[in-house]
C-alpha cells in the first residue's frame, strides 16, 4: 500500500507489531513524510516467510513474474 508515494505496510501488519509507521511534516512539498520501520518482531516474521519459500537465495534467484503470485 502506498501512501503519499510511500510504501506502507497493510494496518493488520502494523497492529500485530511487525512494522512502525511514522509520519512528519515535510518542509518542501507541504505533506507528511511517512517513513516504515521495521521491528525485531517483523525480521523474524519475514525471515520465516521467506524460508517457506526456500529462502532468499531462493527468492533473489527468481523474476518478478515469479514472485508475484507468492504474495
Amino acid at each position: 500500500v502506498r501512501k503519499e508515494g510511500s510504501p506502507v505496510p497493510y494496518q493488520r501488519y502494523i497492529n500485530e507489531g511487525y512494522f512502525k509507521v511514522k509520519q512528519s511534516p515535510s518542509r518542501y512539498y507541504g505533506v507528511n513524510f511517512v517513513q516504515t520501520y521495521v521491528t525485531a518482531k517483523g525480521v523474524s516474521f519475514i525471515d520465516r516467510k521467506l524460508e517457506e519459500y526456500g529462502g532468499a537465495n531462493t527468492l533473489n534467484a527468481m523474476r518478478m513474474k515469479e514472485i508475484e503470485h507468492i504474495a
